[in-house]
Protein backbone atom coordinates (compact mmCIF):
# COMPACT_ATOMS: atom_id res chain seq x y z
CA UNK A 1 0.00 0.00 0.00
CA UNK A 2 2.66 2.53 0.75
CA UNK A 3 4.46 1.42 -1.99
CA UNK A 4 1.70 2.67 -4.35
CA UNK A 5 1.14 5.82 -2.76
CA UNK A 6 5.20 6.27 -3.57
CA UNK A 7 4.41 5.13 -7.40
CA UNK A 8 1.57 7.52 -8.01
CA UNK A 9 3.45 10.52 -6.33
CA UNK A 10 6.06 10.17 -8.42
CA UNK A 11 3.75 9.26 -11.72
CA UNK A 12 1.77 12.38 -10.82
CA UNK A 13 5.41 14.62 -10.89
CA UNK A 14 6.29 12.79 -14.17
CA UNK A 15 3.43 13.41 -16.36
CA UNK A 16 3.66 17.38 -14.75
CA UNK A 17 7.64 17.27 -15.99
CA UNK A 18 6.59 16.27 -19.37
CA UNK A 19 3.51 18.52 -19.71
CA UNK A 20 5.63 21.16 -19.08
CA UNK A 21 8.11 20.43 -20.83
CA UNK A 22 5.89 20.01 -23.82
CA UNK A 23 4.54 23.11 -23.77
CA UNK A 24 7.72 24.80 -23.79
CA UNK A 25 8.18 22.48 -26.71
CA UNK A 26 5.63 24.14 -28.88
CA UNK A 27 6.51 27.42 -27.60
CA UNK A 28 9.77 27.00 -28.91
CA UNK A 29 8.48 25.40 -32.18
CA UNK A 30 5.81 28.64 -33.01
CA UNK A 31 8.54 31.00 -32.13
CA UNK A 32 10.44 28.93 -35.08
CA UNK A 33 7.62 29.84 -37.09
CA UNK A 34 7.36 33.42 -36.28
CA UNK A 35 10.78 33.70 -37.24
CA UNK A 36 10.66 31.85 -40.42
CA UNK A 37 7.15 34.31 -41.12
CA UNK A 38 9.58 37.14 -40.42
CA UNK A 39 12.18 35.96 -43.11
CA UNK A 40 9.68 35.81 -45.86
CA UNK A 41 11.71 32.57 -47.18
CA UNK A 42 14.79 34.43 -47.54
CA UNK A 43 18.25 32.90 -46.98
CA UNK A 44 19.36 32.80 -43.20
CA UNK A 45 22.49 33.98 -43.16
CA UNK A 46 24.22 31.81 -39.93
CA UNK A 47 28.01 31.77 -39.02
CA UNK A 48 29.80 28.58 -38.24
CA UNK A 49 29.20 28.31 -34.49
CA UNK A 50 25.36 28.95 -35.30
CA UNK A 51 25.58 25.79 -38.03
CA UNK A 52 27.82 23.78 -35.34
CA UNK A 53 25.30 24.05 -32.48
CA UNK A 54 22.30 23.39 -35.05
CA UNK A 55 24.45 20.25 -36.53
CA UNK A 56 24.98 19.17 -33.01
CA UNK A 57 21.38 19.07 -31.93
CA UNK A 58 20.01 17.78 -34.81
CA UNK A 59 22.23 14.87 -34.79
CA UNK A 60 21.35 13.79 -31.75
CA UNK A 61 17.50 14.14 -32.95
CA UNK A 62 18.35 12.05 -35.43
CA UNK A 63 16.99 12.41 -39.37
CA UNK A 64 13.65 11.29 -39.34
CA UNK A 65 12.87 13.79 -36.52
CA UNK A 66 14.37 16.45 -37.63
CA UNK A 67 11.70 16.09 -40.93
CA UNK A 68 8.88 16.49 -38.54
CA UNK A 69 9.76 19.52 -37.13
CA UNK A 70 10.17 23.05 -38.75
CA UNK A 71 12.87 23.99 -39.25
CA UNK A 72 14.77 26.87 -40.54
CA UNK A 73 17.19 25.06 -42.74
CA UNK A 74 16.64 21.46 -44.29
CA UNK A 75 17.50 18.46 -42.47
CA UNK A 76 19.82 17.39 -45.16
CA UNK A 77 21.39 20.46 -44.64
CA UNK A 78 21.80 19.91 -40.77
CA UNK A 79 23.31 16.63 -41.05
CA UNK A 80 25.68 17.43 -44.08
CA UNK A 81 26.94 20.55 -40.87
CA UNK A 82 27.50 17.47 -38.80
CA UNK A 83 29.32 15.55 -41.34
CA UNK A 84 31.96 18.69 -42.45
CA UNK A 85 32.01 19.74 -39.31
CA UNK A 86 35.29 17.83 -38.18
CA UNK A 87 36.94 18.54 -41.70
CA UNK A 88 36.29 22.15 -41.32
CA UNK A 89 38.19 22.53 -38.19
CA UNK A 90 41.36 21.17 -39.82
CA UNK A 91 41.43 24.18 -42.35
CA UNK A 92 42.57 27.41 -41.50
CA UNK A 93 39.72 29.92 -41.42
CA UNK A 94 38.48 32.78 -39.18
CA UNK A 95 36.11 30.67 -37.68
CA UNK A 96 38.54 27.73 -36.15
CA UNK A 97 38.42 29.18 -32.75
CA UNK A 98 34.52 29.27 -32.81
CA UNK A 99 34.00 25.72 -34.07
CA UNK A 100 36.66 24.18 -31.56
CA UNK A 101 34.61 25.93 -28.97
CA UNK A 102 31.32 24.43 -30.16
CA UNK A 103 32.84 20.94 -30.66
CA UNK A 104 34.77 20.46 -27.73
CA UNK A 105 33.36 20.33 -24.14
CA UNK A 106 33.95 23.47 -22.28
CA UNK A 107 35.21 21.13 -19.29
CA UNK A 108 38.24 20.18 -21.04
CA UNK A 109 40.82 22.41 -20.47
CA UNK A 110 44.73 22.19 -22.20
CA UNK A 111 47.85 23.01 -20.18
Amino acid sequence: MHANLWQMLLFAIAGWINEHQQVKLEFALEQLRVYTELTNGKRLWLNDNQRCRLAAKGKKLGFSSLRELVTSVTPETIMRWHREAPYRERQPSYYTAQILDCLLPSRLTFV
